[in-house]
């Protein structure tokens, strides 16, 4: 199967849908497992394996290289793993579950505190950081290398170094209480622990509780219903995520107003904003007092980047109905740089979205992960008849039509968000010959510019 994956995955991205059955077939257990070693709960890995294969179907047009397809989808995995973990920040209740017994030759006694051992081990896991769990995951239940678990993770392999070694000092202490809990219960001198052992012990404790997952064929078919389902629903009522709508914001600042957005059928949010010809930087604080938060942002970027002016926004998210279902307050940051296109910081107080969509590339900063993203826009006149090349473009995920400017025009927008506790962020530009390392060390910046 490994052999033929990569065929299967260009085929997918030519719109094969069994080609995409033939692979969610193949990986669904494997997955499986792993987003249950994740987040410690078996509802929650299905619900995080059914978004990553429904992401891998809206996004199989972006996958530019189909013979590491399974770190792809590993990587999707993790961050869809990661966004139920921050959701569910209270830990799920640890599951009592277990591999195969061992054999009977080791006495009741050794087969119980053996268990014991097993179960305080996975326990000191379960409270790792979500990250470092991860990592712990990936390396000593996937076997994978360093280098690949930090292309999957989107960090430097000095850093999963360090939440290996970070992982596995917590692991070592809680494994020698536990050695010495059970050497006094069996009046015996506790062993020493030694790293080999300990990442034996990692790795039979991880396979251990992944066993507990049995997947059969009705599963299997279940979960292939349930996805087929979910990208009937998103392809036909397209949700606008927090970039698409702020990619817009910044498209108002390069075109001028835009009176509609989201292809004119159904609108999602709704938003406004206040201009206030004296909304410079030295009034920036004064307005984050009366929002009860601060931006962090800087003055002036290392890059030459300068604050302009500012605007504050309030945004609602509406159902179907009309109803307004949620509602936040922030700011529009604008920053200017001579010869350059301006650059459009947007902060919100909480988010409004439940998705952010899959990124082209993701950097790691002190633990935050930064979410990149160039995409093509078309702003096109109200009245604007969009072709059937447009329109299979825009469900490859090729290609974005905006409605409202006077005329059409084609714009790149690049974009870099990211989640600060509550706070969402994010940096846009149109048209604007920055890299995405470049954006994403204005993004460095401005987290580390704490006022």
């Amino acid at each position: 199967m490994e052999q033929e994956t990569a065929g299967l995955v260009l085929r997918m991205a030519e719109g094969d849908s069994r080609a995409f059955d033939r692979l969610m077939e193949y990986y669904y257990p494997r997955i499986l497992r792993v987003a249950y070693l994740i987040s410690g709960s078996h509802a929650d890995s299905e619900d995080i394996v059914q978004e990553t294969f429904v992401l891998c179907w809206m996004n199989r047009k972006k996958i530019k290289e189909p013979e590491s397809f399974g770190n792809w989808l590993y990587k999707t995995l993790t961050r869809e793993a990661w966004r139920y973990c921050r959701k569910n920040r209270k830990e799920q209740p640890m599951e009592e579950v277990f591999g195969k017994e061992e054999p009977e030759t080791a006495s009741v006694l050794e087969e119980v505190m053996m268990r014991s051992r097993e179960k305080e081990l996975y326990k000191a896991i379960r409270n790792l950081p979500v990250k470092q769990r991860t990592a712990v995951v990936l390396y000593y239940f996937n076997q994978m290398s360093v280098r690949e678990i930090a292309g999957i993770m989107g960090c430097l392999e000095g850093t999963v170094k360090s939440r290996l070694y970070t992982a596995r000092a917590n692991l070592k202490q809680e494994l020698m209480e536990e050695n010495r809990r059970v050497g006094n219960l069996m009046n015996r001198r506790s062993k020493p622990v030694t790293r080999k052992g300990l990442e034996e012990q990692i790795g039979r404790t991880l396979c251990s509780r992944a066993e507990s997952i049995q997947v059969t064929s009705a599963d299997t078919e279940r979960m292939r219903h349930s996805v087929h389902r979910k990208i009937e629903e998103e392809s036909g009522m397209r949700k606008w995520n927090m970039k698409r709508v702020f990619v817009v914001a910044a498209a108002v600042c390069v075109l001028g107003t835009i009176t509609a957005v989201a292809a004119g059928k159904v609108v999602y949010t709704s938003g406004g904003g206040s201009h206030l010809d004296d909304f410079t930087y030295d009034k920036l604080g004064e307005m984050e007092t009366k929002l009860g938060y601060t931006t962090n942002a800087p003055e002036t970027f290392s890059n030459g980047y300068r604050f302009d002016m500012g605007m504050p926004i309030h945004q609602d998210a509406m159902d179907q109905d009309g109803n307004v279902i949620k509602s936040t307050e922030g700011f529009s940051l604008n920053y200017k740089k001579d010869g350059n296109q301006d650059v459009l910081i947007t902060v919100q107080g909480t988010s409004l979205y439940d998705e952010e969509g899959q990124p082209d590339q993701t950097f790691d900063h002190n633990g935050i992960t930064l979410n990149y993203t160039r995409d093509q826009y078309r702003f096109v006149p109200p009245d604007y008849q969009v072709s059937d090349e447009e329109k299979a473009k825009e469900a490859a995920g090729e290609l974005y039509i905006s409605y409202g400017s006077d005329k059409v025009q084609d714009k790149v927008a690049q974009s870099m968000l990211w989640k600060d506790g509550e706070k969402v962020y994010i940096i846009t530009a149109m048209d604007n010959p920055m890299t995405a390392r470049d954006m994403a060390q204005m993004a460095g910046e401005l987290i580390d510019n704490k006022q």
